[in-house]
C-alpha cells in the first residue's frame, strides 16, 4: 500500500497524507502498546535509512495493520529490494526538498509559488525522472516496484522553470520579452541617475565621489550637515551622529520616480512569469503528484530494505493456521546497547496457546516479550524484522501487552490497580487472532492471590484462543502446563556457576528463580540464607530440587548432543574426504583406461608398420635374387634376403611381445639361414620359410572341434587386426549351436572386437556371425 497523496478534498486542495495510514479499525495495536514495545524507537532506525525527509516521514507513519493481503504485499516489495541490493543492484533516489506543502499550495487555484519553491519542484521532478529511469533499467529484478511506476513524468514544466529562474532564485532576464526590456530600461535610467548624482556631489564637495547611496528605496547623496545649504532637495534621513544628511536633490526626484515606476513594472512582469510557471505546474498537478508519490514510496521501501539488511532480517512467512515460529530473532535496539545479542528461537504449535516463561530477575524475560511484540508489529507494519529464515507469523488482529509500571498518581491508581485495568481491557478485547504479552503476571499483590488471579487470566486467554506469552516468578503458574495442554512452560537459561543470564530460551522446562543462590553468592550472611531456605515450604523445596535436577539433566543432554553433533560433523568431513578421494580414483582410472586404449592403438599401428617395412625388404631382396646372373650377384641377393628375413623376424618378435602384453596370439614362424659352421665354407643351400600372416575377411569353422575352432578363430582375428581389416565373417553353421556359442564367447571377451551380429538371411543367417573390428 503506497505512501503519497490522497485525492483532492472538498476544496480541491491536495493534502499530504499517507494512503496506507490505517483507520482505527484496521490498526492492530494502540499507540500505548507500541510505545511499551519500543516500536517507534525501532521504526526511527529504519527512518534514518531514508534519503529524503518525506521518505523518512513515510517510514515513521507506518503502523501495524491487520489485513493479511496488504501485509504480504508490503513484505514482498521490501524483500524484492533486499534481493536487488544483495545482487549488487541499486536505484537512484536523490535527496530533494519535501514537495508535500508546495504541491498543496499549487492545488489552491490562483496561488503563485515563490522562485525557490518553483526550483524545488523542478529539481524534484528531475529526481523523479532519474528514479523512474533507474527502475525501468532494473525492471526484471524489481517487477513489483516497476508495476507502481507513474504513467508519465512531465518534463516540460521543469525545463521551463530551470530556463526562467537562476539557481539563487532570481528570475532570469530572458524569462519574458517585456521583463528583459523593462530591466534594460531600468539599468539605463539607474546608471544615468547615478552619474548625475555623482556630478552633483562633486559640485557640492570635490571630495564627495562616494557620496551616492540608497535610502528608503531612493538614490540620494550623503551630505555633511554643514554643507546642507549647497544642496536643496528632499531629506530622507540622517546618520546616527547627525553629522551626515541623506538628501535627494530636486533635479533627481523625477528620475527617481521613473526608476520606481520601472521597478514596479519589473515586479509585475516577474509575477507574471511566476504565475505562468505555477499555472503550468497546476495543469500537470496530477502527474507531478503521482511522480512524487512514487518517489516517496520508493524511498520508504528502500529505507526498510536497508534496515532489513543491517539487522540480518529475512522475510517471514505469514501463517494462516495460527502457528507461530520465530527463528534466530533478536530485539533490534539491543545491538546498539549491548554490542552482543543472543538470538532466540520460539515455536507455538496451533494447539499451544499460552507460553509461561519463568526464570530469575535480569534474565531477559522482559526483553523477550518486547522482542516478540516487535517482531509481530514490525511485520504487520511492512518491515522485515530481525529474524532468520524459517520464521512464520500469524497476522494478528490485535496486539495487547502489559509491560512495565502503569502507576497513575493522577487517577489515584496503584501499580496493581493500573495493571488490573490493563488486564481487564485485554481480556475484554482478546480473541483467537490476538497476541497478548504479559510481564510478571500476578505480581504486585499477595503471591497466592496473585497466582490464582494470574492462572485464571491465562486460562481465559487460552480458552478464547489468544496467543499469549507471560513471564512470572510464581511457582503456581509453572504447574499450569501439567493440567492444561494448551499451556506450555519455557525458561530463559541461567548459568548457575556465574549467576549470569545466557538469554537462551528453552521451551518445555520452567525456570528457577535463583534468589537464594544469588543471596549466597553476593555474600549475605550464611545464617540468613539458611534460615530463609529452612522456612520454605517442603513442596517448594521439592519443586526447586526437581527443577534443579531437570536443569542438570538438560545441560548434560545438551553436552552429549553437542559431542554427538561434533562427531557427526567430523564423520561428515571424513565422508566428504573419502568421496572426494573416490572421485579422484575414478578419474585416475578413467585416465589410465584412456591411456591404455591410446597405447593399444599406437601399438597396433607400430606393429603393422614394422611388418610392412620388413615385408618390403624381403620382397626387394627376392626381386634381386630372381634377377641374379652370377655368383657375386647371388651372394648379394642372398645377403639382402637374410637381412630382410631377420628384420621381419625382429618385427614379428615385437608383435609377439606386444601381443603377450595385450593378450593377442600371433601365428607364423621362420628360420633364418646362416653359414655352414662346420665347413667354414660358403653357406649351404637351405629352404627358407618366410613368416606368413594371412588375413582374410572370412574364416570357416564348420566341421572343426571346439579346440581347433578356438585356435583357428583366434589366428584369424590376430591376422585381421594386424592387417587392419574392418570386419571378419565367421562361418560356423547352425548344427548344435556349440560353435556359434564358442564364437560369441570369444568375440565378447576380445577387446579388439567392437561389436558382432548375426548375418542377414541372404548372407548365411544364423550360420554366420559378422564381427566388427575396432579401428
Amino acid at each position: 500500500m503506497a505512501e503519497g497523496f490522497e485525492d483532492k478534498d472538498s476544496q480541491g486542495v491536495w493534502t499530504a497524507t499517507s494512503v496506507d495510514t490505517p483507520s482505527s479499525s484496521a490498526q492492530a495495536a494502540s499507540t500505548e502498546v507500541l510505545t511499551q514495545l519500543e516500536f517507534y524507537d525501532t521504526v526511527e532506525l529504519a527512518a534514518r535509512e531514508a534519503v529524503t525527509e518525506a521518505g523518512a516521514a513515510a517510514v515513521r507513519r507506518r503502523v501495524p495493520i491487520s489485513h493479511p493481503a496488504a501485509v504480504a504485499e508490503e513484505l514482498d516489495q521490501v524483500a524484492e529490494l533486499v534481493r536487488l541490493y544483495d545482487g549488487g543492484g541499486s536505484l537512484v533516489v536523490e535527496r530533494v526538498e519535501d514537495l508535500d506543502p508546495i504541491l498543496t499550495r499549487i492545488g489552491i487555484e490562483g496561488s503563485v509559488l515563490e522562485p525557490l519553491e518553483l526550483l524545488n519542484v523542478a529539481r524534484g521532478m528531475e529526481s523523479i525522472d532519474r528514479l523512474v529511469r533507474s527502475v525501468k533499467c532494473e525492471r526484471e529484478r524489481v517487477p513489483l516496484l516497476a508495476a507502481r511506476l507513474p504513467s508519465s513524468v512531465p518534463a516540460g514544466p521543469a525545463r521551463a522553470i530551470l530556463e526562467a529562474i537562476h539557481d539563487d532564485g532570481t528570475v532570469r532576464d530572458g524569462a519574458s520579452g517585456e521583463l528583459r526590456r523593462t530591466r534594460e530600461r531600468f539599468r539605463e535610467r539607474r546608471a544615468a541617475l547615478i552619474r548625475m548624482l555623482q556630478h552633483r556631489a562633486r559640485e557640492i564637495s570635490p571630495q564627495s565621489d562616494d557620496a551616492v547611496t540608497f535610502r528608503n528605496g531612493r538614490y540620494v547623496l550623503a551630505v555633511r550637515s554643514d554643507l546642507r545649504t549647497r544642496c536643496g532637495g528632499i531629506i530622507h534621513g540622517q546618520s546616527a551622529t547627525g553629522q551626515t544628511l541623506y538628501v535627494e536633490p530636486e533635479d533627481a526626484v523625477e528620475a527617481g520616480n521613473e526608476l520606481a515606476e520601472l521597478e514596479a513594472l519589473e515586479k509585475r512582469e516577474v509575477m507574471k512569469v511566476l504565475r505562468k510557471l505555477t499555472d503550468g505546474l497546476r495543469e500537470r498537478l496530477d502527474e507531478i503528484a503521482a511522480g512524487w508519490r512514487f518517489h516517496v514510496a520508493a524511498d520508504s521501501l528502500l529505507a526498510r530494505a536497508r534496515f532489513a539488511i543491517a539487522h540480518g532480517g529475512v522475510k517471514p512467512e505469514l501463517d494462516e493456521t495460527g502457528a507461530l515460529r520465530i527463528a534466530g530473532a533478536h530485539h533490534p535496539l539491543l545491538a546498539g546497547r549491548t554490542g552482543t545479542v543472543v538470538p532466540f528461537d520460539l515455536e507455538l504449535l496451533p494447539d499451544e496457546r499460552v507460553l509461561v516463561v519463568s526464570g530469575p530477575n535480569a534474565g531477559g524475560k522482559t526483553v523477550l516479550l518486547k522482542a516478540i511484540g516487535q517482531l509481530a508489529a514490525l511485520t504487520q507494519a511492512g518491515f522485515i524484522p530481525p529474524a532468520a529464515a524459517g520464521t512464520r507469523l500469524p497476522v494478528f488482529r490485535h496486539i495487547f501487552c502489559d509491560i512495565g509500571d502503569h502507576q497513575s498518581i493522577a487517577a489515584s491508581l496503584s501499580t496493581f490497580s493500573a495493571r488490573l485495568e490493563r488486564i481487564k481491557s485485554i481480556t475484554n478485547g482478546a480473541d483467537d487472532r490476538s497476541l497478548v504479552l504479559l510481564d510478571e503476571v500476578g505480581s504486585g499483590t499477595d503471591p497466592r492471590e496473585g497466582a490464582a488471579l494470574a492462572a485464571a487470566v491465562l486460562g481465559s486467554l487460552a480458552r478464547c484462543g489468544a496467543r499469549t506469552v507471560a513471564t512470572t516468578h510464581l511457582n503456581e503458574l509453572k504447574h499450569l502446563a501439567t493440567s492444561n495442554s494448551s499451556v506450555q512452560n519455557a525458561s530463559l537459561e541461567f548459568d548457575e556457576r556465574t549467576l549470569t543470564p545466557t538469554y537462551r530460551l528453552i521451551k518445555g522446562v520452567p525456570g528457577r528463580s535463583y534468589g537464594l543462590c544469588m543471596a549466597q553468592r553476593i555474600g549475605l550472611k550464611r545464617e540468613i540464607v539458611e534460615e530463609a531456605e529452612a522456612s520454605l515450604p517442603e513442596a517448594e523445596k521439592s519443586f526447586d530440587q526437581l527443577l534443579q535436577g531437570l536443569e542438570a539433566q538438560r545441560v548434560q543432554l545438551e553436552r552429549e548432543l553437542s559431542e554427538l553433533e561434533s562427531e557427526r560433523s567430523r564423520l561428515e568431513v571424513e565422508s566428504r574426504g573419502l568421496a572426494e578421494r573416490r572421485r579422484e580414483l575414478v578419474n585416475m582410472q578413467r585416465e589410465l583406461a584412456e591411456r591404455h586404449a591410446e597405447l593399444e592403438r599406437n601399438g597396433r599401428k607400430e606393429a603393422r608398420r614394422f611388418l610392412l617395412e620388413a615385408r618390403k625388404r624381403v620382397e626387394e631382396a627376392l626381386g634381386v635374387a630372381r634377377a641374379a646372373v652370377d655368383e657375386a650377384t647371388a651372394r648379394q641377393a642372398r645377403r639382402l634376403v637374410e637381412e630382410g628375413i631377420r628384420e621381419e623376424a625382429r618385427a614379428m618378435e615385437r608383435l609377439r611381445e606386444l601381443g603377450r602384453l595385450k593378450g593377442w596370439k600371433v601365428g607364423g614362424a621362420g628360420t633364418v639361414p646362416g653359414k655352414d659352421t662346420a665347413g667354414g665354407g660358403p653357406a649351404v643351400k637351405r629352404e627358407v620359410r618366410l613368416p606368413e600372416i594371412v588375413a582374410a575377411t572370412e574364416v570357416n569353422l564348420r566341421g572343426m572341434r571346439v579346440d581347433d575352432a578356438r585356435r583357428r578363430l583366434t589366428e584369424a582375428l590376430d591376422a585381421a587386426v594386424v592387417q587392419d581389416l574392418p570386419m571378419l565373417r565367421i562361418i560356423h553353421g547352425k548344427g548344435t549351436g556349440a560353435l556359434k556359442a564358442l564364437v560369441r564367447e570369444i568375440l565378447d571377451a576380445d577387446q579388439r572386437v567392437a561389436s558382432h551380429r548375426q548375418a542377414p538371411v541372404t548372407e548365411g543367417g544364423a550360420g554366420v556371425t559378422i564381427a566388427e573390428l575396432a579401428g
